[in-house]
């Protein structure tokens, strides 16, 4: 990783604690604040994506992963933003369902890390555990108390978990690998 790449990951975890903590505070009005910052983010990620696409991916073999994933992330992106509208239930489960593709997505690269006989496979692991833990948890909020602000609780105790993560990674020594 590259020394921009570790302040950057720094950068962003500070961002998701100072995110958290607004949750904290003021749950309804951090969490539609979060929302549009989220629409916002994800549809320049499907959009400089696309452009790669474009530009370079199209080009490649595994190029057209690139667009999936592009146009992926565009309607995931505008999908949010419009839902956001009238906040509810389906923003609950729009953050708790991003949780839960998270916390598979790294239960699946532990287990591909564990293969390869990495030790990262433990931080993986426990990271995709307690995101579907969180996502349980604010399904189970939403089920039982019919008030969403236990979930946006659990919601920010996941970002504080994702900015704990980033900010471990940063300072992380990475294995220089030589090929003579």
């Amino acid at each position: 990783m590259t020394k921009k790449r570790r302040i950057w990951n720094v950068f962003v975890g500070l961002i998701l604690f100072l995110f958290a903590q607004i949750l904290i505070l003021v749950p309804m009005e951090g969490l539609i604040l979060t929302i549009y910052i989220l629409t916002i983010g994800l549809c320049i990620r499907g959009f400089a994506m696309l452009g790669f696409y474009f530009q370079m991916a199209r080009s490649m073999v595994g190029g057209k992963i690139v667009l999936y994933r592009s146009i992926f992330y565009l309607d995931l992106g505008l999908f949010i933003g419009e839902v956001a509208a009238d906040l509810g239930v389906y923003v609950i489960l729009c953050t708790a369902t991003i949780n839960m593709v998270a916390g598979i997505f790294a239960i699946l690269k532990a287990r591909e890390s564990m293969k390869m006989g990495s030790p990262q496979w433990k931080a993986s692991i426990s990271y995709g555990v307690a995101m579907i833990l969180i996502v349980l948890v604010m399904i189970l909020s939403m089920v039982i108390q019919h008030e969403p602000t236990a979930a946006v609780y659990a919601y920010a105790v996941g970002l504080i978990i994702s900015a704990c993560q980033r900010i471990i990674r940063a300072f992380k020594k990475t294995a220089m690998v030589y090929i003579q």
